[in-house]
């Protein structure tokens, strides 16, 4: 058995022996630029080991929620045209699980659609415990069209602050309502909430309509006495026990 180890250690060693040899004889014939080459293609491998190890490990610190049981369908019935009708007023009711071993608040839900400029959103204001679910119902106002996304922002503090929950959901004509598909969904870190961005949006309209009114009132160019038109003509004199006021 010894003989054998042996054997093989010696086998391995003069293999190591004649791949140095080749490596320097190699080393002294090719040119710089090639080592230098060379060098950038490793440096550039180890840097993407590095990033696909780093976003390995954020994505298994995201908290895991799950949508599930997610429907859309008109609150005041179904009309002709269907339950896509724009305008109209939806109730959304879902169950929002938690996953993780810690608490998760949620704040805020946004529906948006292809056919529609902004999101519609609601608040939320939901604690769900550890390792357990809520159902949620919201009333949502101006959904349109055939499919879309559903993001719904939370808060943990087992995670890194604010998350956003995506999933799709498709409009499903037989059974008259939207269905929140459970599968294809994402949890991705949030910077702001969905409302930030409509109220951002309704606020810069506000201020092109309005021009110069929409100032805030320390910007507003106030009047001074001194641009007052001042009076030409001379006051009556004054008679005995009349008094006039000051001039400002």
């Amino acid at each position: 058995m010894l003989n054998t180890l042996g054997e093989v250690w010696e086998t391995v060693l003069a293999f190591l022996v004649r791949t140095y040899g080749q490596a320097a004889v190699l080393a002294r014939t090719l040119d710089p630029l090639v080592w230098w080459v060379a060098g950038g293609v490793v440096l550039a491998l180890l840097l993407l080991w590095l990033l696909f190890r780093r976003r390995r490990a954020a994505a298994s610190g995201r908290p895991e929620v799950l949508l599930s049981l997610g429907t859309i369908v008109l609150q005041d019935g179904v009309p002709e045209g269907g339950v896509d009708r724009p305008g109209a007023r939806h109730r959304l009711r879902l169950t929002v699980s938690n996953l993780n071993p810690y608490a998760v608040q949620v704040l805020e839900l946004a529906l948006k659609t292809p056919e529609m400029s902004a999101p519609v959103t609601a608040e939320v204001a939901a604690v769900v415990p550890p390792e357990g679910s809520v159902v949620l119902e919201e009333s949502v106002e101006g959904l349109a069209g055939e499919e879309g996304r559903i993001n719904l922002y939370f808060y943990t503090v087992g995670g890194r602050g604010v998350y956003r929950l995506q999933a799709p959901f498709t409009l499903e004509p037989w059974n008259e309502r939207y269905k929140i598909s459970p599968v294809n969904q994402s949890v991705t870190p949030a910077r702001r909430l969905a409302s930030a961005e409509v109220s951002r949006a309704q606020e810069e309209a506000w201020r092109e309509n309005r021009g110069a009114d929409a100032l805030p009132e320390n910007e507003r160019v106030r009047e001074r006495p001194t641009d007052r038109p001042r009076r030409t003509e001379p006051p009556p004199p004054a008679e005995r026990g009349e008094v006039f006021p000051d001039e400002f």
